[in-house]
């Protein structure tokens, strides 16, 4: 769990678990966050250290992939700590909570939402970008938003996206 990626900390780790203990734990029940059947899902595959182990996923061979409605259901287990036990979620709120990276969403969202109340996960390789972010603030602002774009306008469109999020999920004033 971070903000920021880190190939080296991210290979150890893997090295720690292993790819295949790593994949146990991503196909289990109660997550299954990666599914063949249904298109796929949240996948790690590498061990990030250059060492060339693999265990790419079944349907295209990926090393590392997402699906945004894992990512959804990922942030949503979270956000409920349903994600291991209540305290780990917590834990990993805290993690993802201040994002380092001032992109894509946040460089949006930060204008208006402390960031203590932003917790996000974003990335980006050559024309793919995708970001993530649970908002979670005192307001009308509790939601999800995740996207994947292949464009190389790829973070401006992130950008352009919550604006228009946003003014379909504000509350709208009841008429009497």
């Amino acid at each position: 769990m971070i903000r920021r990626s880190d190939n080296f900390a991210a290979g150890q780790m893997v090295a720690r678990m292993g790819l295949k203990k790593i994949e146990r734990v991503i196909l289990e029940p109660p997550y299954r966050f990666y599914d063949a059947e249904k298109g796929g899902g949240i996948w790690v595959g590498s061990s990030f250290g250059g060492d060339g182990q693999q265990n790419p996923e079944p349907l295209k061979n990926l090393v590392q992939a997402a699906t945004v409605n894992q990512v959804c259901r990922f942030y949503y287990l979270l956000a409920y700590g349903r994600l291991i036990n209540p305290a780990r979620s917590r834990q990993m709120l805290q993690i993802l909570a201040f994002p380092d990276l001032h992109d894509k969403f946040v460089s949006v969202l930060e204008r208006e939402v402390p960031l203590n109340y932003l917790h996000r996960k974003s990335g980006e390789f050559r024309i793919w970008y995708s970001d993530s972010i649970l908002v979670w603030d005192k307001t009308w602002r509790r939601y999800i938003l995740v996207s994947m774009v292949e464009h190389p306008q790829g973070e401006q469109i992130l950008r352009n996206l919550v604006p228009r999020v946003e003014q379909i999920l504000r509350p709208r004033p009841v008429r009497p």
